[in-house]
């Protein structure tokens, strides 16, 4: 008489990957917010002005100008070519869309009218200055 000896399966080790994956994507979602929240820093050392006036309180189109000829547009990198583009694209929704010009007070003055050339045949109407206020050494 034989005896037959039933094994049970064994089951192969396996990991849940659900809670892992809830975790890569509350990361995902957590570093996408706060990229977006998070303006890119450019150094600029605006010119000085003595006179001025505030600007109207509609959110401008802007556009910065490193000394070392660096362009951004509404915090991202262009070439000149690309800016072109992007200031038609926003001229054609908005043609009275403020442009801001932020550009450092070593800006090379070329780099300063071919900025003003394209916006002006782009169709911008309103293209303001910034600056920094001078700062009176009278007042405390």
């Amino acid at each position: 008489m034989s005896i037959e000896f039933v094994r049970s399966k064994r089951l192969a080790p396996t990991l849940d990957l659900a809670p892992l994956i809830d975790v890569v994507f509350q990361l995902l979602i957590f570093f996408m917010l706060s990229a977006s929240f998070a303006r890119p820093v450019m150094p600029l050392a605006l010119p000085h002005a003595g006179s001025g006036e505030q600007t109207s309180s509609t959110t401008p189109l802007v556009i910065s100008a490193a000394a070392n000829g660096h362009i951004w547009f509404n915090d991202e990198p262009v070439m000149l070519e690309a800016l072109r583009d992007r200031l038609a694209a926003a001229a054609a929704l908005r043609p009275d869309q403020p442009v801001r010009f932020e550009g450092d007070g070593a800006v090379p003055y070329q780099l300063f009218l071919r900025v003003t050339e394209i916006a002006r045949e782009c169709g911008i109407i309103r293209l303001d200055l910034a600056f920094e206020p001078e700062v009176d050494a009278a007042s405390p």
